[in-house]
């Protein structure tokens, strides 16, 4: 059973609590973001083909919610996806600090090509919130390990039996 018919309903709860909640929350000048976090920890945990499925339906209700151009988070989502589950395959299991630098790469990677996605599409950039990235990245490498480790606790116990592959 694809994980699609799971990742909708959770992807919108998680957009409506990071658009309401969230948006008001700054840590050290930085917004916590928390649907590009869970998708890249269920990449992880899942694998590169849900891990895509799942950034391309959470970019769509990123840019849903925002003033950027449908699409632009999907694309930079999907991107960190691969680029994260490339290099975890590359790299030895860790529950601690192989998920912290992931997510700290994969953060680091959606900000870069949300970024320069916008710039090409002709948005101008608030080059106060570039600034921002490098706190970002620290942040959300700290943040992704509970969600990873609840990913990873619900996986093992309810979907083991089913994971897909990694390609």
């Amino acid at each position: 059973m694809s994980t699609v018919f799971i990742a909708i309903p959770v992807l919108l709860l998680l957009t409506v609590v990071q658009s309401t909640i969230l948006a008001q929350v700054t840590i050290l000048g930085a917004t916590p973001q928390l649907l590009p976090l869970f998708v890249l920890a269920w990449a992880m945990v899942r694998g590169s083909a849900e891990g895509l499925i799942w950034a391309f339906v959470a970019g769509l209700f990123i840019d849903l919610f925002s003033v950027s151009p449908l699409g632009i988070s999907s694309l930079a989502l999907m991107t960190a996806v691969l680029l994260v589950t490339t290099l975890q395959q590359n790299i030895a299991l860790n529950r601690f600090f192989i998920p912290m630098i992931l997510g700290g790469i994969g953060m680091f990677t959606f900000s870069l090509v949300s970024v320069l996605l916008l710039r090409l599409s002709g948005y101008p950039i608030v080059w106060s919130s570039v600034a921002t990235v490098p706190v970002t990245v620290v942040l959300h490498a700290f943040m992704i390990l509970p969600i990873y480790w609840i990913i990873d606790s619900l996986n093992n116990r309810f979907m083991a039996r089913r994971r897909i592959p990694t390609t």
